[in-house]
Order: C-alpha cells, then sequence, then structure tokens
C-alpha cells in the first residue's frame, strides 16, 4: 500500500533526475537545488529526501560544499514501500522518466513536474534537430503539445521558472508555482561570493559582455552583430567583449549544433573585429574573468530559445545589469532586482536604448542575493513538497513575492 500519510513525522520526497553518479553538466542544477533542500531539512523539517535515475535509489547528503549520493537499492524494490510525493526534475522526459512518472501516478503518489522550458513554444523554433530531420522540424510543435496535454494529465502540479515559462508551454496557471534556479555553483559564482567584492557599478562608457560558447543564432551572437553594425558610429569602443571559450576562424566555426545551418559566420563580425567594437577575450576562468567584467556596463544574452542562463544570475550577483530576451526567463528576475531591460532581439534600436539605459543602473547586489539564495529557494522548494502531497493548494506559489516580502522584512530589521 503506498504509504500517503503526512501527519507523520516523515515526509519522503523522491527527485527523479539523470545523471546522478554520472558528470554534472547541465544536470548541477538540479542538484543546486537537492542541496538547497537538504540545508533546510533538520528536526522541525518532516523531509526524507530520496533521488533516483529510474534504476536504483539513492540517498543524497550535502555536507556543506558537495552533494554525495548514496545507493541504497533497486527503483521498483523502493516503490514497494512507496513515496508522498515525486518530483520529476527532467524536460520532455525520455521512456524510463515517463514509465516512471505513470507508475507514480497509479500507485496514487502527487506528482510535481519542472518543464524546465522544453515545453515552450519558443523551443519548438529552437535549432534542436534543425536540418537533421526535414520531417521531424514540421511535426515537432505537434509533438511539444501532445507532450504538454500527456503531463498536464500526469502531473499534479507544475514548477516554473518564469512566467513565460508558463505561458510558453500552455500550462494551467492555477497549478503552477514559480521558482527560479538558485545562485550557481560555478568558478565566477564562487569567486564572487567568496572573495565579498564590491559590487560592479555600471559604467557610462563602459561595454556590455556576452559569456558563453560561441553560437551565434541560438545565443543570439548575430542579433549582436546586426546592432553593433546598425549602431557603429556612436559606440564605443569596444561596445562588447565576448568571453567565448574558442575564437573560431571564419571557415570552421565551433557551434552547438554543427548541423545548423543558422549556426554560421556572421557576414559583419571580422569587420566589427577589426574596427574594435568587439573585443574577444578567451579567458573564462572564474576569478580572472571578474576585473574584465567589472569594467562592463551589463551582459547581454539575446537567445532565441534558453533555460535560466546562470551568466544572467552571475552578473546580478555582481551587481551588473542584464539585457536578455524573453525566451531566457529572466523577465520575473529583472523585475525584482529593478534593473536590467527585457527586448525582442531583433530590434537594434531597441537594443541600442537598452545599451545606453545600462550605465546608468546601480551596482547594489542585495536584492540578487536574496533572490537567488540556496537555502531560500530550498526552503520554498520544501514547503511546495509539503503542499502537493497533501494535495493542499500553495498559499502563495510565486517565490518572487516571497522574496519581495523576505528582503522587505529583513530591511527593515537591519
Amino acid at each position: 500500500m503506498t504509504n500517503t500519510s503526512t501527519n507523520k513525522r516523515e515526509l519522503r520526497v523522491l527527485c527523479v533526475h539523470k545523471n546522478i553518479t554520472g558528470p554534472l553538466d547541465l544536470m548541477y542544477e538540479y542538484r543546486q537545488w537537492i542541496s538547497g533542500l537538504l540545508d533546510n531539512v533538520d528536526a522541525q523539517t518532516p523531509l526524507r529526501i530520496f533521488a533516483t535515475d529510474c534504476r536504483f535509489l539513492y540517498i543524497p547528503s550535502f555536507d556543506g560544499e558537495a552533494i554525495q549520493y548514496e545507493r541504497v537499492s533497486s527503483l521498483p524494490r523502493a516503490l514497494v514501500h512507496g513515496f508522498d510525493v515525486a518530483h520529476i526534475l527532467a524536460p520532455l522526459p525520455p521512456f524510463a522518466q515517463a514509465l516512471t512518472a505513470v507508475i507514480l501516478r497509479l500507485r496514487g503518489i502527487p506528482v510535481l513536474l519542472s518543464p524546465n522550458f522544453y515545453l515552450g513554444d519558443d523551443f519548438a523554433t529552437s535549432s534542436w534537430f534543425k536540418e537533421r530531420s526535414k520531417l521531424f522540424s514540421k511535426i515537432r510543435p505537434a509533438l511539444l503539445r501532445l507532450s504538454q496535454r500527456i503531463w498536464r494529465l500526469i502531473g499534479s502540479g507544475f514548477m516554473c521558472a518564469s512566467t513565460w515559462e508558463m505561458q510558453q508551454a500552455h500550462l494551467p496557471p492555477e497549478r503552477c508555482t514559480l521558482l527560479p534556479w538558485a545562485e550557481p555553483d560555478t568558478p565566477l559564482a564562487n569567486s564572487v561570493r567568496q572573495d565579498n567584492l564590491e559590487p560592479a557599478e555600471g559604467h557610462q562608457q563602459g561595454p556590455v559582455a556576452y559569456i558563453g560558447r560561441f553560437s551565434v543564432w541560438h545565443k543570439g551572437i548575430d542579433r549582436m552583430c546586426a546592432w553593433l553594425w546598425e549602431h557603429k558610429d556612436s559606440l564605443p569602443r569596444p561596445a562588447l567583449v565576448l568571453f567565448a571559450l574558442d575564437r573560431p576562424s571564419s571557415d570552421q566555426v565551433r557551434i552547438t549544433p554543427v548541423w545548423d545551418s543558422r549556426e554560421q559566420w556572421p557576414p559583419t563580425l571580422e569587420a566589427l573585429l577589426s574596427e574594435g567594437l568587439i573585443e574577444w577575450d578567451k579567458t573564462t576562468v572564474g576569478a580572472a574573468m571578474i576585473p574584465r567584467l567589472r569594467t562592463c556596463r551589463a551582459v547581454i544574452l539575446l537567445s532565441r530559445w534558453d533555460g535560466f542562463p546562470r551568466v544572467l544570475r552571475e552578473a546580478a550577483l555582481m551587481g551588473l545589469p542584464t539585457i536578455s530576451t524573453p525566451s531566457c526567463h529572466f523577465a520575473d528576475a529583472v523585475e525584482f532586482l529593478r534593473k536590467g531591460a527585457i527586448v525582442g532581439g531583433d530590434d537594434t534600436d531597441e537594443l541600442q536604448a537598452a545599451f545606453e539605459e545600462a550605465g546608468n543602473a546601480p551596482g547594489d547586489t542585495e536584492r540578487a542575493k536574496s533572490l537567488f539564495d540556496r537555502a531560500t529557494v530550498g526552503k520554498f522548494l520544501g514547503d511546495l513538497y509539503l503542499a502537493v502531497a497533501r494535495r493542499a493548494p500553495v498559499e502563495d506559489g510565486n517565490y518572487y513575492r516571497h522574496a519581495e516580502r523576505r528582503y522587505q522584512a529583513t530591511r527593515s530589521g537591519s
């Protein structure tokens, strides 16, 4: 019989995600969620966290620096004893995750789903599989809509990082909770946090910075080049600093995915480099990037589709404003932080206005630290698990409002 009693002291939570024992890659974001949860598990918090990769059951532990997973049994054996709530941390899950979600629901276990931006209409127009299969490109939007309907049947609730994600995935608002990803565990963010640096001020004459891989169409580098070329006569030198892993040659652009013809060398890039409008900085190691970043007025990311990019959170934690598109899912954070801009990406005049405004932005970091605090995010997630397990409505499913109240209470008490 499934264990669904929530009146006892301990609530059993199963987190379903992949790569538990493999390389972190993108899954480290999920581990940040779990480590934040474990930070809040104590005698006053009736949660016991388990994790599974759909094959084995693990018990995670967190020592303040790293999360460890101890394998304790197989998942089928664990399902005999049951859980009170399950959280599927997988976008468009492959067969194993989908089957696990169905089995959990059939056993009467409430399932919380995190689409993680991959059910949205903006993802339907992304570069994934483009030109690898033209047939798949045509039917992909229909497949995504079918996936949306299936997950609405399976999910007891949905956890989204932004209002844009909720709208693009056509999810019912009354079943959604807004919860952003926490502060990233990256060399840059760790350097900012450990060195306790003074906030970076927006430099009136400084450039904007792009941090990431050289992905022209996906990350919107072509949009940046179009803006720079259109307004080159009124821009400082440099106007854009590219922090990219490699500076590719025009005949061998290192991009992801390599099969997409839209990922090609922008025709104006060489001229922008030669005129000094773009500075290519190969520095990509956390602390080494900070001195140059502190001379920049903002961090820019014009993605056509994306997740909840860590570079935008890193910028906010440094005190830098951000310029991003709705597909970066950062609009709610920009509203909370009270600085930064959300732009369409293709309007060069709009980009120019955002560039000029960024130079006057304040350099405070307190709001960013409050918003992305790992322990606070973990506590909110733990409360959400309790509500889903009890099949009770979430009192306030908007973490951003919760963070605003917490921030104002902290300021009032200081």
